[in-house]
């Protein structure tokens, strides 16, 4: 597996931290500070580290990718860091020279990371993959600065099993489930992958007639996603179907058990987006509004992001009863037939 550049700066940074604290080895707490130092690194100075544009861009998405990780678990980077260096103090091994290595702990954590990239199907290591192992299994002193009961908190990746058994995983998208041939909807793959990938991880809900016109463009981004044609913040991300669970939306009481469960179970592992059954509720009005206050604390908050199709005219229901709609989730419009001057490039 290559390692990205990020992840060998970061490297970098972890022997300059064990040389300056007179270690005879990388701890994995040299490593842990050396990310969060990577996090803080200004965008615009990463061209003056002699790299060229390419690698520069590449090195910005990282700290992007790695800023958002942190965020989700609530670290602060800087605190976490000094914290954590007075506490580690000083090693008693003053640097003579030569090449300083990894302790054996530390290349566990190497490899706990590798997992974490081939679990994402990506063929190249990053400080996101590494990160991700060090909150999911951290040191005592880890744990220490950033919160005694943060293994307790951090999702076991791909532990899904209800998901994995009633939803259907977009990750590998058969070619006849992707936009057809002549059917090419680019500008709005574009629209939702741009909306998914926005901070805040908010749930976005398709306006549209068809629920073949959102499958196909969901589909499609799934297909982005999977090739690495999509925006850094979705990087490892998956789409799971769950729209044959139609009962979700209707109002019956152990169908909802099952989709509050689903949802938590999504929740539990930040790369899940669910695709949820339509809200298509023609004439019911009741049962429009039991739906809509359901999906509406579901995805308040943020805790779980969501793509789910409206019908135009419970839409319109919904955002004139409660313009909140709009703050909770973003809106993206689907034409049932495209238009012939469709921009393909928003």
């Amino acid at each position: 597996m290559k390692l990205s550049a990020s992840l060998e700066l970061v490297w970098q940074l972890a022997a300059r931290e064990a040389m300056a604290g007179e270690f005879k080895e990388i701890e994995p707490e040299h490593v842990f500070v050396a990310v969060l130092k990577f996090a803080e690194m200004p965008l615009p100075g990463l061209v003056n580290l002699g790299a060229g544009a390419d690698v520069a861009t590449t090195l910005a998405g990282d700290v992007k990718a790695v800023q958002e990780e942190l965020r989700t678990w609530g670290v602060d980077g800087i605190r976490t860091r000094r914290e954590l260096r007075a506490l580690l103090d000083k090693g008693g091994n003053p640097f003579l020279g030569g090449i300083i290595h990894r302790s054996p702990q530390s290349r566990e954590y190497f490899e706990a990371a590798a997992k974490v990239a081939a679990e994402s199907q990506s063929d190249t290591l990053t400080v996101r993959h590494l990160l991700k192992a060090l909150m999911t299994s951290p040191t005592p002193k880890m744990a220490q600065v950033v919160g005694g009961d943060v293994a307790l908190k951090m999702p076991h990746l791909r532990k899904t099993p209800c998901l994995d058994a009633m939803g259907k995983d977009l990750f590998k998208v058969d070619a006849q489930d992707a936009c057809p041939a002549g059917g090419n909807r680019s500008a709005e793959c574009k629209a939702l992958l741009q909306a998914l990938a926005r901070e805040g991880r908010r749930s976005v809900l398709l306006v549209a007639d068809s629920d073949e016109i959102v499958k196909s463009v969901v589909a499609e981004v799934a297909r982005a996603i999977t090739d690495k044609n999509a925006p850094d913040g979705l990087c490892g991300r998956r789409i799971v179907d769950i729209t044959s669970m139609t009962g979700i939306m209707s109002g019956d009481d152990e169908a909802r058990r099952r989709g509050v469960h689903l949802l938590s179970e999504a929740a539990s592992t930040r790369e899940v987006i669910l695709h949820l059954p339509a809200i298509d509720f023609a004439g019911d009005v009741k049962g429009l509004e039991a739906c809509g206050v359901f999906i509406k604390a579901q995805l308040k908050g943020g805790r779980v992001q969501c793509i789910c199709r409206v019908a135009p005219s419970s839409y319109a229901f919904l955002a004139k009863s409660d313009r909140a709609w709009k703050q909770i989730a973003e809106i993206v419009y689907l034409q049932d037939k495209r238009a012939a001057r469709l921009p393909q490039e928003l």
